[in-house]
């Protein structure tokens, strides 16, 4: 009786051994696993008026190598692929993606009726996974005053609306701002907190710096808060 109980327990500890080793190799196939490109929240419905100029945002998680296109659903025009821009109408550009490399715009200057629709930014997965935002336009012309009044024709925060950070972390703000005429570097991004100037040397919480990069078609200002603390909590825009 003795020795069938060893034998017993000698088999329940190699079927053990057995069992661990198939689990352990199943959870490191698992976390060599691609889990693929995911799309990150943007609005879903836009409004702009007439003449203005309007960013049309897709954020793309985990995009690796593949490719983001921007396609017009009412004719199934491809409008852009990655750096590329396939259409003659010069007022759709594409912008230049962020420093985080996640965020593709398709910029449409000088919006029409025809313009409004769906727009859809496709990513090349297999299958295809696609993201579609509903333009409206509205026709209210521009006020030539407000054209006086700054450099730019619109500016917009890249990202999500809302953002948790944990407190004593750095946080990076990103504003894309179009041109009102190609390569200006005319006038400045202001930075502001709900509603009032960030002025980064006034500031007393300190750790507050603004980077500006001017390109052909469009700026992009960074803001970034080191050390962020319960003041920085707000909302925050550009102009």
């Amino acid at each position: 009786m003795m020795r069938k109980l060893i034998v017993l327990l000698l088999l329940l500890h190699s079927t053990t051994e057995i069992v661990a080793a198939v689990t352990r190799g199943f959870h490191e196939e698992t976390n060599l696993v691609d889990l693929g490109p995911t799309f990150g929240e943007v609005p879903r419905e836009i409004e702009a008026a007439v003449g203005h100029t309007v960013i049309l945002s897709c954020i793309v998680h985990n995009i690796g190598d593949r490719y983001v296109s921007w396609i017009r659903r009412s004719d199934h025009h491809v409008l852009t692929v990655n750096d590329f821009v396939f259409t003659t109408d010069q007022r759709i550009t594409k912008q230049e993606p962020s420093p985080a490399k996640n965020v593709w715009n398709l910029v449409i200057s000088n919006v029409r009726k025809s313009d409004g629709g769906e727009y859809e930014c496709q990513v090349s997965t297999e299958p295809d996974i696609k993201n579609r935002i509903t333009l409206k336009i509205i026709d209210i012309p521009v006020p030539e005053v407000e054209q006086a009044d700054t450099p730019f024709v619109t500016t917009q925060i890249e990202g999500p609306r809302e953002e948790v950070v944990k407190m004593g972390s750095v946080v990076t703000f990103h504003c894309s701002a179009v041109h009102r005429v190609n390569g200006s570097e005319g006038g400045r991004v202001m930075w502001l907190k709900d509603g009032r100037p960030i002025e980064k040397h006034e500031n007393p919480r300190g750790g507050v710096s603004v980077y500006t990069e001017w390109k052909p078609h469009n700026v992009v200002s960074r803001l970034t808060l080191i050390a962020s603390a319960p003041e920085d909590n707000g909302a925050y825009s550009c102009s």
